[in-house]
């Protein structure tokens, strides 16, 4: 009988494909979303891999949200959202203390998480904390400047950080009950 894995191998297998990927391909939503996505919905990512194509940079290279946590809220999505237009937005289960829906309240407690340990939502201020100022990720010089900055590996560190965080979300999901 094979041993159950522990949450904790879980994590830690997931935060680490993401590295690994963001390492060999880069961008952040694609490669955070595809670890996750491999580990709870290998049958959908490649439809949602290849949409989220243009979501890194900052959306499409422009500094805004951070590709990161679009990939982490995706990933959720691809776990627990709807299949159609038909069926409630959040499922049907509510947070016992709010009364809203408790797959939403997760979900946002993700991106608030991400918020607290990244100091942002935004790829131009993550940018600053990590390498000291923003960069035009539009620009190939600038890419490459930000990648000779500090810590050459911290993006894929960051994505790696983001998945776990998704991966945490949706074992939580499954803990609950909410999800299969």
């Amino acid at each position: 009988m094979a041993k159950k894995e522990s949450r904790e191998e879980i994590l830690d297998r997931v935060e680490k494909r993401a590295i690994e990927y963001h390492k060999r391909g880069h961008g952040c939503a694609q490669t955070g979303l595809l670890a996750v996505g491999e580990e709870f919905c290998p049958e959908s990512i490649q439809s949602v891999f290849k949409a989220a194509s243009f979501l890194s940079g900052g959306i499409a290279r422009t500094g805004n949200a951070c590709g990161a946590l679009v990939g982490a809220m995706l990933a959720a999505g691809l776990a627990a959202g709807r299949e159609t237009l038909d069926a409630p937005a959040y499922g049907t289960a509510t947070d016992k203390n709010t009364g809203k829906p408790r797959i939403a309240e997760l979900v946002r407690e993700l991106f608030y998480r991400f918020v607290q340990q990244e100091g942002s939502w935004i790829c131009r201020d993550i940018q600053t904390k990590l390498a000291g100022r923003p960069f035009d990720m539009h620009d190939p010089e600038q890419v490459k400047q930000f990648r000779e900055t500090g810590d050459p590996d911290k993006a894929a560190k960051l994505v790696g950080r983001s998945a776990r965080l998704a991966t945490e979300t949706i074992l939580q999901m499954k803990e609950e009950g909410l999800i299969k």
